[in-house]
């Protein structure tokens, strides 16, 4: 492996997007590799007007009737496995780059299971924890502090 054995990388994420953190070294500071952003993930004006608008209608087969109907998988579920399809192949470009050696995934729960589900086995072996909190946002001592005593 051409990696540095104690590089990591620190994923958070959720619905809405991703940041991708490096920690060269135990107890090294935090830089940011990359952020991926779903314009439809949870708090986007898309989000909000797709819930606001009417759903779709249809005319009855019998009469003049019309019904609204629903998707047959909600969009924000749609989106979310998007999302997390696209950090996956990120992980993956960054796995054949030799770019870490082990992967923390940061994602609260709801989100953590399409995350895992997208992954390929390769990346899933870099996995080295898990930590289901939504921290996306918060500042980077925040994350240091939280992933300290992470591997």
């Amino acid at each position: 492996m051409n990696a540095d054995d104690s590089r990591y990388w620190i994923v958070l994420a959720d619905a809405g997007g991703a940041r991708i953190l490096v920690r060269a070294g135990h107890g090294s500071t935090l830089a940011e590799v990359a952020e991926l952003s779903a314009p439809e993930g949870e708090g986007s004006a898309a989000r909000r007007a797709q819930f606001s608008d009417r759903l779709p209608r249809t005319h009855d087969s019998h009469g003049s009737s019309r019904h609204a109907i629903e998707p047959h998988t909600p969009l924000a579920d749609v989106h979310a496995d998007r999302l997390a399809g696209e950090i996956a192949q990120r992980l993956a470009a960054g796995l054949h780059d030799d770019a870490y050696a082990g992967l923390i995934l940061v994602a609260p729960s709801r989100f953590a299971g399409r995350l895992d589900a997208a992954l390929d086995k390769a990346v899933d072996a870099r996995v080295v924890a898990r930590l289901h909190k939504d921290l996306r946002h918060a500042a980077l001592p925040d994350v240091q502090a939280r992933v300290a005593e992470l591997r």
